[in-house]
């Protein structure tokens, strides 16, 4: 009798990570140990996790947030073409809201007088949303 053993591929799911290959595995426990070592290797714990959630935002990694994510509709100047493209960074008013109005709005998107926002929750973490609020309100004070 011929045996064949394929090699078994496990693909990462969420964002940033890529796809392992795994060698000729003959049972479900040699599965496991690859999927537990995977884990263990991971940089980033689930502590490391939850306490870069709790840093506050830094303007500096903001920066690179807002040019790839923001400064098509809202301008390297900040005012949206006078609020035509999106909210206007520069108006006191507009930017009398709470971090937290902020966050929810880049998290979950916004639909405003003349369009929509997109939500960017599933794109941007936690961290790089604090980033890119430091950095508006820094930059367009």
């Amino acid at each position: 009798m011929i045996r064949i053993i394929l090699p078994i591929i496990i693909l990462g799911c969420s964002q940033g990570q890529e796809a392992t290959a795994v060698g000729p595995t003959k049972t479900v426990a040699d599965q496991k140990t690859v999927t537990e070592q995977k884990t263990v290797a991971d940089p980033k714990t689930a502590t490391e996790q939850k306490a870069n959630a709790a840093e506050p935002g830094s303007s500096k990694g903001g920066e690179a947030v807002y040019a790839t994510y923001c400064k098509s509709c809202h301008q390297a100047d900040g005012k949206a073409m006078g609020g035509m493209l999106g909210a206007d960074f520069t108006n006191p008013e507009r930017m009398n809201k709470s971090d937290e109005e902020f966050l929810n709005s880049i998290k979950n998107g916004f639909k405003g007088k003349r369009g929509q926002m997109p939500p960017w929750g599933k794109v941007l973490s936690e961290q790089e949303m604090k980033d890119v609020l430091a950095y508006i309100r820094e930059t367009f004070k």
